[in-house]
C-alpha cells in the first residue's frame, strides 16, 4: 500500500458522486488497511506530513480533510484495541507524530472542529496508555504549549477540550469499562492526585476570571471541569472562597447560569462524610439563593430543578446517616427551607423540570412517612404533605392551551404526559400511606368543590364550559378515577357508611352525576366518565336511582353515539364491563336499550332490523333495507378496527338479552329478532350467483363478520348444564354454576339454527381463511350457551374444511379450540376424537415437517409444537389417553412417540423441552408398569406445551405396542395417593421398553447440549420437570428402573459405579421436592452429579 493509493482511495470512498463499483473497491481497500496490522503506519507518516508542513514548504499533494480523518480515525482504533502490542519505538512514533499535530490543527483557522476533536481523543488515549511511565511530562508538555500560545482563544479551548476528553476516557461513569482499564484509570487519578491536579485547577480559575466577563465558551468550559472533576478531586482545591463567591453570582449571568447551576449540582453531589455535607449546604446557602433568582427562562428551569434535586436527595441521605441528633435537625432544616422551592418547580409547566424533582420528592416522602409518629412535627408535617398534594393535583392537569388527541391521532406528547401522571400518581400514593385521612379529605374537597362550580353553573343556565376549563374538569374526574388505587384501600370500596350516610367516594360519585359532566363539550370528558362509572359500578346497586341516567349517558351522544371514533371504540369495551357486572339490574330496562343502539347493532354498515326489539315477541323481524343496499365505502383497516370493538356491543346486548330479569319467552323472542335478520342476509348473500372469480370481496368480509357477530352473542349466554340431560331441547332454565341462570333449551336451539347457517357458509367459501376463522371464533363461542349438542356439529364443521383447509396459522388457533372441547365434554367427545385425531396428527405433522425459511416460520413452528403437546396433555388430564390408543389411531403411536421427541431437538426452547418432560410423565403414570391401580388417583402436572415436527423425520425407534392387562403395582400405588385430576392407568406392552431406550436418555442428554445453562432460569424449571418424570418412572417401575439406571444406563455412557449408586439411591430415598433439588443445585457444580459432564466421555456426548 502506498500513500497515493491510500490519498486515492479515501477520496472515492467518501465521494458521494462515485462510481458505486469503484466507490466499493475504495472503502474495502479502506478496511483492509484498519484492519491490517502495519497500516497505521502509512496514515502515520501522512500525518506527519502534515505536520512539517511550512508556508515556506507546502506540500505537493495537500492531505484533504477526509483523509486527515480517516488516518486519525486508524491511529484510534489501534489506541483503543492493541496499543499495549506496540514496540517502545512505534509507541514513540505515534506520540511525537499526534502530539506534533495539535499546534497545527488548532492554529489553523481552516481546520473544522471535527477534524480537532478526533486529534483530541488520540492525544488522551496516549495519554492514557503511556502516562506517566513512557509519558511523564505530558502535562508539562500541555502546560508549555498553552503559555506559548499566550492566550490564543483557539489554543485555550483546545486545552480546556483535552482535559474534558480525559475525563470521558479516564474517569466518566457513563461508560462500561473492564476491570483492567477500570484500575489503570484509578491509578491515573491517584498520580494525577499527586501531581498536576492542583495546577490543573488553578489554571482553570485563572481562565475562568479573565474570561467569564469576555468569552463565554471560555468560562463554559471552566465551569463544566470543574463540575466533571469535583467527584474525585479534593474538595478544598476547588471551594475557595475565590471560587464560590464568583459561581454563586454566576447563577444570575444569562451565559454561564446553567453551567454554574450543573457546575453547583456536581458540588452538592460530591461523596463526603455528613458532618462535612450539611457544612457545605450551609456555606452555599442554595436555597436561598435560588429564591432569588428570574426563572422565567425555560431552559434555565431544568438546571434549576435538577440542583434542587440532588440537595433534597443530599439532605434526606444526611438525615438517615446521621449518626447525631444535631445531624438530623440540621437535615431538616435544610429541608424545610428546600421544600418551597421544591414546591414551586413542581407546578412549572415543563414536564422535564417536574420529572427532575420527582427523585428528591420520593425521598422526602420516605422520611415524612418516619417523622409522623413525633408528635411535635405532626402538625407542620400535615401541612407541607397538604401543600404538596395540591401542588400534585394541579400538575397533573393538562395545560389550557393543550391540543387533546385520542386514539390513533394521539402522540408522543400524550404518551409523556400520561407516563408523569404515573409518576405523580404514585407520590399521591405515598402521601395517603402517611396521612391517609389528609388524602380522601384533600381529593373530595377538590373533586367536589369542581363538581358543585358544575351544578351552579348549570342552575344558572351557563354553558359548562364557561364555568371550568375543561382540563380543571378533567383532572377533577381523573382524582374520582384513581382515588381507589391508593394502598390505604384494601378492600371493596364503601359507598354508604352506617347510617345511609354516604361515605366521601360515595359523595363524590353522587356529585358527580348530579352535575351532568358526561355533557361537557371535550372529548377528554366521556371516556373518564364512563370508566369511572365502570370502575365504581357497585355503587349504582346501593344507589340504584342514578342508574337510568348511567345507562341514558351510555346509549346516547355522550357513549356509544359519541361523534369521535376513538371514544366509540372504548365505550363498547366498557359497555360491555358495565352491563355484565350490574346484569341484575339492566335486564330491566333491555327494551329501551335495545331501541337506542338498535342503529349501532350493524355489521359493515348494514343496520340488523331490531325494529321489531321493543315490541318484543311479534314474531320475527324481517330484514332492514339497510341490509340488502350497495356496500359502504369505510375502507377494511379502519373497518376492521372499529368492527373489533363493535364485538363487545353485540356481546353486551347478549349479557342484556339473557339477563335474569328478562322473562323467558322475551328472551327468546328478542334472540330471534336479533339473528333473524342476520341469517336472511347470510343466506341471500349465498343464494347470489357468484362472479367468474368467486364471491367478491364485500360478501367474504361481511359474512365473516356476521359470523363473528353471532359467535360475540352467544358469549353473553350462561353456560349450558353439563349433565348429559341438558342436550335436550327443554325450555326449562337449568342452575349454572356461576351462580348465573343457565342458558335454556329453546335459546340453545336458536344458535343451532344459526350454526347451521355458519355450516352452509363455511361449505361454500371453505377456501376462504376468514370464513374459516370466523367459524371456529364462532364455534368456540357457542360451546357454553349450547352445551353437548354442538358436538353434534362439530364433524360437519371439520369435513366442511375447517380442518383440511387450514393454515399453519389458523392450525395453532385450533387445536386450543379442541383442548377446550375436551375440558368441556370429556368422554362425550371420545368418538368424535377417535375420528377426528387422525386428519388432525397428519395436519399437525404436514406443517411441523416443513423446513422453517425464516424468523417468522420458526416461530410459528415453535407455536405449533406448544398447541400440539398442550392439546397432547388435554387427553390425559382429561383421562382420554385411550384416545391415543383406539383401534384406528394405535397403529400410528409409534409415530407420535417420536413426533414429542423430535420436540427435544434444538430448534425448541427450554418451555417446549419442559413440556415434552411433562407429557413424559403422564404418559409413564399411564401407560407404563405392569398393570393398573384399581380406583386410584394421580396427580397432572399442568403444562402447556410446544409442539413438533412429524415422524417423517423421527430419529431412533419406538417399540411396537400392545394394550395390556391390568395388574397392580406397588410402587405406582405409593405414588397415586392424593393426586388430581384422575388418571386412570392401562399400562401399554412394549411402553416400558420406550422409556428406557428413549425417554431416558433424553433426561440425561438434553442437560448436557452446550446451549444448557443451568444457572438459567427457564433451565432450572426444565431440570425440576427432569426429576419429577424420574420420580414418576420409578413410583411406577419400582427398583427395576433404578436398577436399570445405576447397573445399565449410567455405566454404559461411561459413570463411574459410585456416581451411579449414589444417584439411584437418592432416586429411591428422596421425595420428589428434595430429588428437584437435588438435581436443580448440583446438576453444574457436583462432580458426582451425572447431569455433570464429568459422567459422559467426549464420544458420547450426543444431542438430538
Amino acid at each position: 500500500m502506498s500513500s497515493d493509493q491510500l490519498r486515492q482511495a479515501v477520496q472515492l470512498a467518501f465521494d458521494p458522486s462515485a462510481d458505486p463499483a469503484l466507490k466499493a473497491q475504495a472503502t474495502e481497500f479502506c478496511e483492509q488497511l484498519r484492519a491490517s496490522q502495519r497500516g497505521w503506519e502509512l496514515c502515520a507518516q501522512t500525518l506527519a506530513l502534515v505536520a512539517a508542513e511550512s508556508p515556506a514548504q507546502p506540500l505537493v499533494q495537500p492531505v484533504s480533510l477526509e483523509l486527515r480523518f480517516f488516518c486519525l480515525q486508524v491511529i484510534e482504533d489501534v489506541l483503543r484495541g492493541r496499543h499495549d502490542s506496540l514496540a517502545p519505538a512505534e509507541r514513540m512514533l505515534l506520540r511525537q507524530t499526534v502530539w506534533g499535530l495539535l499546534p497545527v490543527f488548532v492554529l489553523d483557522p481552516a481546520c473544522p472542529s471535527f477534524i480537532r476533536n478526533k486529534l483530541f481523543v488520540d492525544i488522551v488515549l496516549l495519554f492514557k496508555h503511556q502516562y506517566p511511565a513512557e509519558w511523564p511530562t505530558f502535562f508539562d508538555q500541555l502546560f508549555e504549549t498553552l503559555a506559548a500560545a499566550s492566550g490564543q482563544r483557539d489554543m485555550v479551548l483546545a486545552f480546556l477540550r483535552i482535559c474534558l476528553t480525559i475525563d470521558e476516557e479516564v474517569v466518566s461513569q457513563y461508560f462500561s469499562r473492564g476491570q483492567d482499564e477500570a484500575t489503570r484509570n484509578n491509578a491515573i487519578k491517584d498520580w494525577m492526585r499527586e501531581g498536576p491536579i492542583g495546577q490543573l485547577v488553578k489554571t482553570w480559575l485563572t481562565l475562568l476570571r479573565s474570561s467569564f466577563q469576555t468569552d463565554g465558551d471560555v468560562a463554559t468550559l471552566c465551569l463544566k471541569l470543574f463540575g466533571a472533576y469535583v467527584s474525585w478531586v479534593d474538595i478544598n482545591l476547588i471551594i475557595q472562597p475565590d471560587f464560590v463567591e464568583p459561581l454563586l453570582g454566576f447563577l444570575a449571568v444569562d451565559q454561564l447560569q446553567i453551567a454554574a447551576c450543573e457546575c453547583l449540582a456536581e458540588i452538592v453531589g460530591k461523596g463526603m462524610k455528613v458532618g462535612d455535607k450539611l457544612q457545605l449546604l450551609r456555606l452555599l446557602q442554595l436555597p436561598h439563593i435560588i429564591t432569588t433568582l428570574d426563572d422565567s427562562d425555560e431552559d434555565f428551569e431544568e438546571p434549576v430543578a435538577k440542583l434542587i434535586n440532588i440537595i433534597g436527595l443530599e439532605l434526606c441521605s444526611c438525615w438517615q446517616d446521621a449518626t447525631s441528633a444535631y445531624e438530623r435537625e440540621q437535615a431538616l432544616a435544610g429541608l424545610a427551607a428546600l421544600f418551597p422551592m421544591m414546591l414551586k418547580y413542581l407546578v412549572k409547566e415543563c414536564d422535564d423540570t417536574v420529572s427532575a424533582l420527582l427523585p428528591s420528592i420520593h425521598a422526602h416522602l420516605q422520611i415524612m412517612r418516619r417523622l409522623k409518629q413525633t408528635a411535635e412535627s405532626q402538625l407542620q408535617l400535615r401541612e407541607n404533605l397538604a401543600q404538596l398534594l395540591q401542588a400534585l393535583i394541579q400538575k397533573m392537569k393538562y395545560l389550557d392551551g393543550h391540543s387533546f388527541k385520542l386514539g390513533a391521532e394521539a402522540g408522543e406528547e400524550e404518551a409523556l404526559f400520561a407516563e408523569l401522571r404515573k409518576s405523580l400518581k404514585s407520590l399521591m400514593e405515598s402521601i395517603a400511606s402517611i396521612d391517609a385521612e389528609l388524602f380522601v379529605s384533600c381529593i373530595s374537597s377538590t373533586v367536589l368543590a369542581n363538581l358543585d362550580l358544575l351544578i351552579q353553573g348549570a342552575a344558572a343556565g351557563k354553558p359548562l364550559q364557561s364555568v371550568l376549563k375543561w382540563p380543571d374538569v378533567e383532572v377533577t374526574l381523573f382524582m374520582l378515577h384513581i382515588f381507589i388505587e391508593a394502598k390505604i384501600f384494601k378492600t371493596s370500596p364503601v359507598y354508604v357508611l352506617d347510617g345511609g350516610v354516604l361515605s366521601p367516594l360515595g359523595q363524590m360519585l353522587s356529585k358527580m352525576f348530579e352535575s351532568d359532566v358526561a355533557s361537557y363539550p371535550h372529548a377528554s370528558i366521556p371516556i373518564l366518565f364512563f370508566e369511572i362509572v365502570v370502575r365504581y359500578s357497585q355503587f349504582l346497586e346501593q344507589c340504584q336511582h342514578y342508574l337510568p341516567q348511567a345507562l341514558q349517558a351510555f346509549v346516547d351522544a355522550r357513549g356509544l353515539h359519541h361523534s369521535q371514533k376513538p371514544i366509540r371504540v372504548r365505550l363498547n369495551y366498557l359497555f360491555l364491563r358495565f352491563v355484565k357486572s350490574l346484569r341484575p339490574l339492566v335486564g330491566a330496562f333491555v327494551d329501551q336499550i335495545l331501541e337506542s343502539i338498535q342503529d349501532l347493532l350493524a355489521v359493515d354498515q348494514r343496520k340488523l332490523a331490531l325494529s321489531a326489539l321493543a315490541r318484543a315477541g311479534t314474531g320475527i323481524a324481517q330484514p332492514d333495507a339497510a341490509l340488502t343496499a350497495g356496500t359502504g365505502t369505510t375502507s377494511r383497516p379502519e373497518r376492521a378496527t372499529e368492527f373489533d370493538s363493535q364485538l363487545y356491543l353485540f356481546e353486551a346486548v347478549g349479557h342484556l338479552i339473557s339477563s335474569e330479569a328478562v322473562p323467558v319467552a322475551k328472551r327468546h323472542a328478542l334472540l330471534q329478532a336479533l339473528l333473524s335478520p342476520v341469517i336472511f342476509m347470510m343466506e341471500s348473500r349465498l343464494q347470489q350467483p357468484a362472479g367468474p372469480g368467486g364471491a367478491d370481496e364485500e360478501t367474504i368480509l361481511l359474512l365473516a363478520d356476521a359470523i363473528l357477530a353471532i359467535g360475540s352473542i352467544s358469549k353473553g349466554f350462561p353456560d349450558f348444564p353439563t349433565d348429559s340431560s341438558a342436550a335436550s331441547s327443554q325450555t326449562v332454565a337449568h342452575p349454572a354454576p356461576s351462580g348465573r341462570m343457565a342458558v335454556d333449551g329453546l335459546a340453545a336451539q336458536i344458535f343451532q339454527e344459526a350454526l347451521r347457517r355458519i355450516l352452509l357458509v363455511l361449505q361454500s367459501f371453505s377456501d376462504d381463511s376468514r370464513i374459516r376463522e370466523a367459524s371456529r371464533s364462532a364455534l368456540q363461542c357457542m360451546v357454553g350457551c349450547v352445551g353437548p349438542v354442538i358436538l353434534d356439529h362439530l364433524p360437519t364443521f371439520l369435513s366442511a374444511g375447517m380442518l383440511s383447509s387450514s393454515t399453519a396459522t389458523e392450525l395453532v388457533d385450533f387445536l386450543p379450540f379442541v383442548g377446550l372441547m375436551i375440558h368441556k365434554f370429556k368422554s362425550s367427545i371420545v368418538d368424535i376424537l377417535g375420528e377426528l385425531w387422525c386428519p388432525l396428527r397428519d395436519k399437525i405433522f404436514l406443517f411441523l415437517n416443513q423446513p422453517a425459511a425464516g424468523t417468522d416460520d420458526f416461530v410459528q413452528q415453535l407455536s405449533l409444537r406448544r398447541a400440539y403437546l398442550t392439546l397432547l396433555a388435554a387427553l390425559f388430564n382429561s383421562d382420554l389417553a385411550a384416545v391415543l390408543t383406539s383401534p384406528a389411531n394405535f397403529p400410528h403411536i409409534n409415530n407420535t412417540l417420536l413426533s414429542i421427541l423430535l420436540c427435544l431437538d434444538e430448534n425448541s426452547d427450554a418451555a417446549v423441552h419442559k413440556l415434552v418432560f411433562s407429557l413424559f410423565s403422564k404418559m409413564v403414570f399411564c401407560w407404563a408398569g405392569d398393570g393398573t391401580l384399581p380406583g386410584a388417583a394421580f396427580a397432572t402436572a399442568n403444562g402447556s406445551s410446544s409442539g413438533h415436527a412429524g415422524a417423517a423425520n423421527g430419529v431412533g425407534s419406538a417399540p411396537a405396542m400392545a394394550r395390556k392387562g391390568s395388574g397392580t403395582s406397588s410402587a405406582a400405588a405409593t405414588a397415586s395417593k392424593a393426586r388430581e385430576p384422575v388418571m386412570r392407568r392401562c399400562p401399554l406392552s412394549g411402553f416400558n421398553q420406550f422409556v428406557f431406550e428413549s425417554i431416558v436418555p433424553a433426561m440425561f442428554e438434553l442437560p448436557l447440549r452446550a446451549s444448557f445453562n443451568p444457572s438459567d432460569g427457564q433451565a432450572m424449571m426444565l431440570l425440576g420437570e427432569i426429576a419429577n418424570l424420574h420420580k414418576t418412572a420409578f413410583e411406577v417401575l419400582g427398583m427395576e428402573y433404578a436398577e436399570f439406571l445405576s447397573k445399565a444406563y449410567l455405566p454404559s455412557r461411561g459413570c463411574p459405579e459410585p456416581v451411579a449408586q449414589l444417584f439411584a439411591s437418592n432416586l429411591v430415598a428422596l421425595d420428589r421436592k428434595d430429588f428437584k433439588k437435588y438435581l436443580q443445585v448440583r446438576s453444574a457444580s457436583c462432580p458426582d452429579n451425572p447431569l455433570a459432564a464429568t459422567f459422559l466421555s467426549q464420544a458420547d456426548r450426543r444431542c438430538f
